[in-house]
């Protein structure tokens, strides 16, 4: 879960694996931030960075990555070459537990 605030109201969802930059927040909460694909949505410029609440987050290959439980402003950054899906930039807090660790030198 990501949240507005610690403790706070819930924003997004991701799936687990997906990866995000993250920095050290307020006590045991991480600031986070990605970029995620969503597709357009007529009734919110694209330009806007606004996310309705229930919008389908993608990654840059198309998988699905999670969903806005609220509606959700991001940062325009730009379309994707290849569709017509736009590109938004997204950021939260995450308690310290939410994390995974890869230990990439065992990694298949």
């Amino acid at each position: 879960n990501v949240r507005s605030s610690p403790n706070g109201q819930t924003v997004f969802e991701l799936n687990d694996g997906t990866g995000v930059l993250a920095q050290i927040g307020e006590g045991n909460w991480f600031r986070i931030r990605l970029r995620v694909y969503v597709q357009p949505i007529s009734e919110f410029p694209p330009a806007s960075g606004l996310l309705p609440a229930n919008t389908s987050l993608f990654n840059g290959y198309g998988h699905k990555v999670g969903s806005t439980k609220t509606a959700l402003q991001g940062k325009y950054v730009g379309n994707q070459p290849t569709s017509r899906n736009v590109i938004v930039e997204i950021h939260g807090l995450t308690h310290f537990q939410n994390f995974q660790s890869v230990d990439w030198s065992k990694a298949g």
